[in-house]
């Protein structure tokens, strides 16, 4: 019977396969020589391999990031090193031509000094030398025939331009701020057509390309814009000044009326208890309404008495003339608007409107009042909180 050996109690068996022993061939290390070895057979120790160095990479990206780095400073101090020679030879290019201009000059100036010398020697010669000369008939054609050239480019002169001896003779005997309106038109188109003359006979050509003409046209150019860009950043700063300025005198000239008609109605509302103050104070209402009648029509007098109440008034109005001139000091853009007086009146208004406004505020008192809360259990001193305790 082919019984499994696992139903046999009480016999333990070994089930393992039988399998052939490996032999090793290689025997372990022995530091001490065994008797059937022989001598000088053992092993040689190896050393141990140098391991290689492990890579990080972030080092890696920065060096990667180092030699881009310097081939972009090395692109730049060349492009820079390019546009300085650039720059050098432009500035060698503008110097030479300033050079050749300069030597050209140089030249017309000796040609016409040595046509001039040419000219004066021929004239020198075809006249009498001194006065001992004889006075023959030939000398004195000669010397006609001199002046009568001189005459003549004096008067070619002359025509050329007839409106600059006018001109001169005009502002000798009458400058042009006391000219009339006439004479001023006349002068300003007088002017205009010169102008238009010389455009129309102006070479552009032979001055546009000459350096001092271009720096001065550029130099008008800045100075106009900047000029322009002021007045344009003036005029929003400032805004609608002037429908600012109306909206004021309007609301001034409706708070005048309303403050005079309070002040009678409230010293009106007591008859009974009038007294020599009220009647006073009365008569000081009305006059300054005449004063107010007088200043809209023009007809106020500046005359000063040696009253108290006078020296009082011109006191205040010197104090108000010095602030309203170191006003227009300050700002010498409002001297284009505000006279003096208009900045006085100004000042007088405001100052009205803080007094109307502004009256004197009463002591303060301040009263602090602690709410009763109801205690926390929590915050009882005691071991046990619970209030049930």
């Amino acid at each position: 019977m082919d019984v499994p050996i696992n139903n046999f109690k009480g016999v333990m068996l070994c089930n393992r396969p039988n399998e052939n022993v490996m032999i090793v061939k290689e025997k372990p290390f022995c530091s001490r020589v065994q008797p059937q070895d022989q001598w000088g057979l053992t092993k040689k120790f190896e050393e141990a391999k140098a391991l290689p160095i492990p890579i990080n990479p972030v080092l890696e990206r920065h060096k990667k990031w180092l030699e881009e780095f310097k081939l972009q400073n090395q692109l730049k101090k060349h492009a820079k090193e390019e546009q300085q020679v650039r720059e050098d030879e432009k500035f060698q290019r503008v110097r030479d031509l300033a050079k050749k201009d300069r030597e050209v000059t140089k030249k017309m100036k000796e040609e016409y000094k040595q046509m001039n010398d040419i000219i004066k020697k021929e004239l020198q010669d075809d006249g009498p030398k001194s006065k001992t000369v004889q006075l023959t008939a030939e000398n004195l054609k000669k010397l006609e025939d001199r002046d009568a050239i001189k005459l003549q480019e004096a008067k070619t002169d002359n025509k050329l331009d007839p409106k600059q001896g006018d001109q001169k003779k005009r502002y000798k005997t009458k400058p042009v701020w006391a000219m009339t309106k006439e004479e001023e038109e006349e002068h300003i188109k007088q002017e205009e057509d010169e102008l238009l003359n010389f455009v129309e006979n102006l070479d552009y050509d032979s001055y546009i390309n000459d350096l001092e003409v271009l720096y001065l046209i550029t130099c008008k150019v800045n100075v106009m814009l900047k000029a322009l860009q002021q007045r344009v950043s003036d005029i929003k700063k400032e805004g609608n000044w002037k429908e600012k300025l109306e909206q004021g005198e309007k609301k001034q000239e409706q708070r005048e009326p309303d403050m005079y008609d309070k002040i009678s109605q409230s010293l009106g509302k007591n008859d009974e208890a009038r007294s020599v103050h009220s009647e006073k104070t009365q008569n000081s209402i009305n006059q300054l309404r005449k004063r107010q009648e007088q200043i809209e029509q023009g007809k106020q007098d500046w005359e000063k008495t040696t009253t108290n109440g006078d020296q009082k008034a011109s006191l205040e109005d010197r104090i108000a003339k010095h602030v309203a001139d170191e006003i227009l000091n300050q700002y010498k853009n409002l001297s284009n608007i505000h006279s003096n007086s208009s900045i006085r009146k100004i000042l007088e208004r405001e100052a009205k409107k803080n007094l109307q406004e502004q009256s004197i505020p009463g002591p303060v008192i301040s009263v602090i009042k602690n709410e009763k809360m109801p205690r926390d259990p929590n915050t009882l001193p005691y071991l046990h909180r619970n209030p049930a305790i």
